[in-house]
């Protein structure tokens, strides 16, 4: 915890209250923009090129201005170094790709069971292709140096931990909101879940009954979260 408060207490020191305030105003600005223009929605709604230029703008706008906030206000030489601003403009790329991608394989002839298992690689397979690319980059601007962090070497588990347990209350708190509850677990947004003695049910005890599958990248968070809506523990059984 003292390591916690000493890296806290060095990030206030360092702080220039200019920056953090634009910031700060830039952030919430971003945010209302998003939820009462609808830019998500607006941005969803080009074509395919339209739509990756949109998701690009947005990420480089959004990414970079922080940077050129430093470069203004602390005078800071880093749009100078080619080699960030190669990184600066290939990052925004990596995820307005991840934003636009529409993984579409054909499982099974059953629409349901189809769209159940795209579900189901979809994270994977994005997870993959984006790796590549970062090892991509990495062989190209920063070979020698572990790979992006990936790396035990100097590692303290003891502050990440901790900043875990803290976030703990906040998630057990956050659960108990509608618009959380709308969007976590995942699993009540795949269709193929939702067909009678697919997916789950709801139990005249008002417990949730959830049909077990062997599901790769979703299995874990599910066994590890627990859902709460009005006293009904969500239980994995089967």
């Amino acid at each position: 915890m003292k390591k916690i408060i000493r890296y806290l207490l060095d990030y206030i020191r360092t702080l220039n209250p200019k920056v953090f305030f634009i910031s700060t105003i830039f952030t919430a600005a971003a945010v209302y923009l998003n939820y009462t223009v609808d830019l998500n929605g607006f941005i969803y709604r080009q074509n395919e090129a339209g739509e990756f230029i949109g998701w690009y703008l947005l990420f480089l706008i959004t990414f970079g201005f922080g940077y050129l906030l430093q470069a203004v206000f602390l005078r800071s030489p880093i749009f100078r170094n080619k080699k960030f601003v190669a990184l600066l403009l290939i990052a925004p790329a990596l995820f307005a790709w991840k934003m636009i991608a529409n993984i579409e394989f054909n499982f099974s002839t059953d629409f349901f069971k189809d769209e159940y298992w795209n579900d189901v690689i979809y994270w994977p397979f994005k997870v993959i292709v984006l790796t590549a690319f970062l090892h991509i980059v990495y062989r190209f601007f920063d070979r020698g140096q572990p790979f992006y962090g990936a790396t035990f070497r100097n590692f303290q588990p003891k502050p990440y931990l901790m900043m875990l347990l803290v976030m703990i209350p906040l998630i057990a708190a956050a659960s108990t909101q509608p618009d959380f509850l709308d969007m976590y677990p995942r699993f009540q947004k795949v269709e193929y879940l939702l067909q009678p003695d697919r997916g789950w049910q709801l139990l005249p005890n008002g417990w949730v009954k959830m049909r077990f599958y062997p599901w790769p990248c979703f299995t874990a968070p599910f066994i590890l979260a627990s859902r709460w809506a009005n006293a009904s523990p969500l239980i994995l059984v089967e």
